[in-house]
């Protein structure tokens, strides 16, 4: 298996890419910044070999000769921009073409040149209003609500790659990630909202209060699970279903996260403000927990990072790569 994987030099993009090397697969890396040289230094010492290609998700042409040249046989399509309300307004049209067409640009570049198994990365934004009014959010029968032009335009590509497999019989399956954060995280200029834990764990380290709107309880799911639950449904071949949501089974919240912190950094500290227009760490609401149900089912595998894994594994990563928390 060669994979093709666009947005592969994003946060999520390169702990996938991490993930499929180690396992021994080549991989393709699509983007249009280069990797990290800190990303390249560890990628060397992987089993499988990577190449970058430097490209635009919208140049089709590009897209259908590197999958030639590389003779690829499946596509993990993750390119996409997660803006923040500002960038809405500014820039919504390139918001549209990258999220939407690009993923017809895709699309298309793998059934021309019959790739075997593509996998769309999606979000639980999807659900939208739904994810604040329901207790739990399953794939097919929590119904979808989406609200801000990220929400709407990840919807719409997801449904556009379903279409895709439903007119062209395509081996295509739709990732919908939950709350992510881990290993990898940085500003790559794609990413406006950073995930909570890199924001407080950036303050830690820097000796800097962390101000909270709220506690912030959630399944906050750890990269590397999100890397190895891909590997499992890009390897599966009895998968059932078009649609799988991606997350975890843990529940804690920031301040849990922060109190760790305190015991580790014992110049940091954190409080919940009363007015969260004072707090300076953001994240989105406490959505309804994504139930992974159909994934562990379809691919035995059970996301292990807890509380306590993730913090002492994420440490023990940024101890070796604490640049990757450096300002704007």
């Amino acid at each position: 298996m060669k994979v093709l994987l666009t947005g592969g030099t994003g946060f999520v993009g390169i702990n996938i890419a991490e993930k499929l090397l180690d396992e021994g697969i080549d991989v393709v890396i699509y983007g249009l910044h280069s990797l990290p040289e800190e990303v390249e230094r560890a990628f060397q010492k992987s089993r499988g070999t990577h190449v970058f290609v430097q490209g635009d998700i919208l140049d089709q042409n590009l897209l259908d000769s590197t999958i030639k040249k590389y003779n690829l046989t499946a596509v993990i399509h993750g390119a996409a921009i997660t803006p923040d309300v500002e960038r809405e307004i500014k820039d919504g049209r390139t918001i549209v073409n990258v999220n939407c067409m690009g993923t017809v640009e895709v699309l298309e570049a793998a059934r021309k040149n019959n790739i075997e198994k593509f996998i769309h990365l999606s979000t639980q934004a999807v659900y939208g209003r739904t994810a604040l009014e329901n207790d739990i959010l399953i794939e097919d029968s929590s119904n979808l609500k989406p609200e801000e032009l990220y929400d709407i335009t990840k919807f719409a590509a997801e449904r556009i790659a379903i279409r895709y497999k439903q007119l062209l019989d395509m081996n295509i399956v739709v990732a919908r990630m939950g709350d992510i954060f881990g290993p990898w995280e940085y500003y790559s200029g794609v990413r406006d909202v950073m995930s909570a834990p890199f924001q407080v764990s950036q303050l830690a380290i820097s000796a800097k209060k962390a101000l909270l709107p709220r506690s912030g309880y959630k399944r906050w799911v750890y990269s590397r699970d999100i890397a190895t639950s891909l590997f499992a449904l890009l390897k599966s071949d009895s998968l059932k279903h078009d649609v799988y949501n991606v997350s975890s089974r843990h529940y804690w919240s920031v301040e849990e996260w922060c109190k760790l912190l305190e015991e580790k950094y014992p110049s940091f500290s954190y409080e919940i403000v009363k007015n969260p227009e004072e707090a300076n760490v953001t994240f989105r609401p406490d959505f309804a927990p994504l139930q992974i149900d159909r994934l562990v089912e379809d691919t035995q595998y059970v996301p292990p990072f807890d509380l306590k894994k993730s913090f002492e594994d994420y440490n023990e990563w940024l101890e070796k790569n604490s640049i990757f928390l450096s300002a704007k």
